[in-house]
């Protein structure tokens, strides 16, 4: 498999399945937006839903229909990536503006979550996780009043563990708290010496700096997609790209109590 992640989620895995195997209880926290899952589908699809209101096709019809033909990328940040890369920016910066807004209002909304999709191996490696008796959390900067049902039903969507699996989803509870401090604070909460390690897994640099200094206990693990570039992305912490493993190869060297978790 070519893939720099397979190793290093091995090694975790492998870590996991022995710590697990000694009795230790343990616990993963996932960030959603980035890191589980890849947001351009869903970037995607609100600038064509914005190129094809009529308003906007009677404003500009050349440029809302190149909009509407722009595709997103992984490692795109929001908007500003995918229309400076076809020039709209400089063709006609109002259009943009108005797209700039209506992407705001619709991305952070439950209405098009739906089109996001897991990031290769994501399902396979938190289910798989799960089997193992570790606590996951998927600790997310979406807030609660405008991203809690369809946060829901994506995961539904997609067999990621839930409730029900002993899984937990934690959310900002108002739009206006900075995502690195509500993380902070999350982690602040966790009681001290009541798991024997703890994983986070974030596309975010800044969030991962702040949960480093307070929290140096926690193994960060960098997802390598997107992010706002606020901070350089760090260069001496794990590094993923995706959640794809080889599974052949861990199965020969994990507990044989746990080789039927493998995903078939």
């Amino acid at each position: 498999m070519n893939s720099r992640s397979a190793p290093i989620l091995q090694h975790i895995l492998l870590e996991t399945a022995e710590r697990r195997h000694r009795g230790e209880h343990l616990m993963m926290v996932f960030d959603l937006d980035s890191t589980l899952f890849d947001v351009s589908p869903r970037i995607q699809r609100i600038l064509h839903d914005f190129a094809g209101q009529a308003d906007i096709v009677a404003l500009d019809p050349v440029n809302a229909a190149l909009l509407a033909s722009l595709k997103a990328e992984r490692h795109d940040w929001g908007i500003r990536t995918i229309v400076e890369r076809a020039g709209l920016h400089l063709k006609n910066p109002e259009l943009i503006n108005r797209a700039r807004e209506f992407w705001i209002r619709h991305f952070f909304s439950n209405e098009y979550l739906r089109f996001d999709q897991p990031l290769p191996g994501a399902v396979d490696f938190v289910r798989f996780v799960e089997a193992l008796g570790v606590k996951l959390i998927y600790l997310t900067g979406r807030d609660t009043s405008k991203m809690l049902s369809g946060s829901l039903e994506g995961l539904r969507a997609h067999r990621f563990p839930l409730a029900a699996d002993g899984a937990e989803l934690v959310m900002k509870p108002a739009t206006g708290i900075e995502d690195h401090a509500f993380k902070e604070q999350w982690f602040d909460a966790i009681p001290k010496g009541t798991h024997g390690k703890i994983w986070f897994y974030e596309n975010e640099p800044v969030n991962l700096d702040k949960i480093r200094v307070r929290h140096p206990e926690v193994e960060l693990i960098f997802v390598d997609t997107t992010h706002s570039r606020k901070m350089p992305s760090p260069s001496d912490l794990r590094t993923i790209d995706d959640f794809r493993v080889d599974w052949a190869a861990l199965a020969k060297s994990l507990p044989p109590i746990y080789t039927n978790f493998i995903p078939r």
